[in-house]
């Protein structure tokens, strides 16, 4: 049955009312999240906290989950996901991403724009949290939290809602940062005083070695959580000597090497025709992905990680033939929901690509 007139009218409603709303507040929408900044806080060197006070649409988020933030840079809206840092809280009313400054040019364009030019009473559009990266809500063993880098987000998430909860006893806590420069030291203070079965932050290269060393008994850890670099987390996921013998969960900011390379696509570059609405349809090459196959063909889909991690680039296929650049997996021809940073065209298709940015 199709939808009715009324059906569309109300689904065009927030496009035509948020405009106006947003000239009386910034905040106020229909339908979307959105969160002021209200205060910046300077974590470590290139390392940045934003405290953020949502708007009424914000559901609140589980320790260890990432959140997608948009804003317009240089009149384009750009999105990229980043985890959030600070613990679930019953009131809402504030939360907090941590935000490491990427230098490469197509890569660092939103956290350029949060390091430069954002300020204190700014407004972000935000998603809705999602991710994995989160301990049961019945947990009760012994916990080993280890991050590199910008890694610490979620893991920091993570170890504030326990000891929020007063469940330290049994958890300890690594930490490894390039330079000294990099060390949060704020945050260093803050779980260096919190009553952790053991607080560990190191300079340089973190390795299984490394680790064995610091917390001799990782073996007995029933559940392990790894956020960090790809380099670090290849060494610890690809080393089983090393790897501890309890439950090892992951969340990575970078596709591992291997799938990094395989996203660039190798063997056909035959172009295909790709509908993407409003009649319009582009030649594409199936060399690369869909996502940068689509922007060389002057489309702007919505993309946030683009390396197969978060959901942003999501969208349906509603006919043709796509092959997934992680696993070599065909699709078959018909309907289906894809991610345009992992496929690439096979044949002639068909999408429904959404809002694009």
């Amino acid at each position: 049955m199709s939808p009715s007139p009324v059906s569309y009218r109300l689904a065009a409603l927030p496009a035509l009312v948020d405009p106006w709303l947003q000239e009386v507040n910034p905040l106020w929408s229909l339908t979307e999240v959105r969160a002021r900044i209200v205060a910046i806080r300077e974590e470590a060197e290139d390392f940045r906290t934003f405290v953020l006070a949502p708007n009424r649409h914000w559901p609140g988020h589980r320790a260890g989950q990432f959140v997608p933030v948009a804003a317009v840079v240089d009149g384009v809206r750009t999105e990229r996901c980043y985890s959030i840092s600070s613990a679930p809280t019953r009131d809402r009313h504030t939360f907090e991403i941590s935000v490491r400054r990427v230098r490469e040019p197509r890569d660092g364009i939103l956290s350029t724009y949060l390091h430069t030019q954002a300020r204190v009473g700014d407004v972000l559009r935000l998603g809705r949290p999602a991710g994995d990266f989160v301990l049961p809500d019945d947990f009760a063993g012994k916990l080993l939290l280890v991050s590199g880098g910008s890694g610490i987000t979620p893991i920091l998430s993570i170890a504030r809602d326990l000891a929020a909860r007063n469940r330290l006893r049994d958890v300890v806590f690594v930490h490894a940062a390039r330079s000294e420069a990099a060390l949060p030291q704020a945050i260093r203070r803050e779980l260096e005083a919190l009553p952790f079965a053991g607080v560990h932050f190191l300079v340089g290269p973190l390795t299984p070695e490394r680790l064995a060393e610091i917390v001799p008994d990782r073996h007995t850890y029933s559940r392990v959580y790894l956020c960090g670099p790809a380099p670090m987390m290849e060494r610890f996921v690809g080393d089983v000597g090393g790897t501890p013998t309890g439950v090892l969960v992951t969340e990575r900011f970078q596709a591992p090497r291997e799938s990094a390379a395989s996203l660039r696509g190798e063997g056909e570059v035959t172009p295909v025709k790709v509908a993407v609405g409003r009649g319009r349809v582009v030649a594409v090459a199936t060399t690369p992905s869909l996502l940068e196959a689509l922007e060389a063909a002057g489309e702007r889909p919505r993309y946030g990680c683009r390396q197969g991690i978060c959901n942003s680039c999501r969208c349906e296929k509603r006919s043709g033939i796509v092959e997934d650049l992680r696993t070599g997996k065909r699709s078959g021809p018909y309907a289906e929901e894809i991610r345009l940073c992992t496929s690439r065209a096979v044949s002639d298709l068909e999408l429904n690509l959404g809002d694009a940015r």
